[in-house]
């Protein structure tokens, strides 16, 4: 209900939820969860075969949201960068008051905390 009526519905989420890593217990697809962040040590809830239970409906509807911020961020056309060829970005220096105060303010609108009430995530 919470990410699915309030935060998608009433709140006009545009982005799409993602687990954090073996955080998910089940697949919660039709409870809002669009991706599950990959295990190897524990169970997949977004297999294949978990998969195939759900409705083709709430797959569309996670792959639609996360598709959309690829395309939004034009992921597919941004050179990416691989390690090692990412050496200048890494020691790029952004430590700068100028940069702590971009961070604190992409942190300040960006964090979202969920509580985990009655394992409905």
């Amino acid at each position: 209900k919470q990410l699915n009526q309030i935060l998608k519905q009433r709140m006009g989420f545009k982005g799409f939820v993602q687990s954090d890593w073996w955080a998910t217990h089940a697949t919660s697809l039709g409870k809002g969860l669009d991706q599950e962040m990959p295990s190897t040590h524990q169970a997949t809830f977004f297999s294949d075969s978990s998969l195939a239970s759900q409705p083709a409906q709430a797959i569309d509807v996670a792959v639609t949201r996360i598709l959309a911020v690829v395309h939004r961020m034009n992921l597919t056309t941004k050179k990416g960068c691989t390690p090692p060829a990412c050496k200048e970005m890494f020691l790029r220096n952004v430590t700068s008051s100028r940069h702590a105060a971009l961070a604190k303010t992409f942190a300040q609108q960006s964090i979202v905390l969920l509580k985990n009430k009655d394992s409905v995530l």
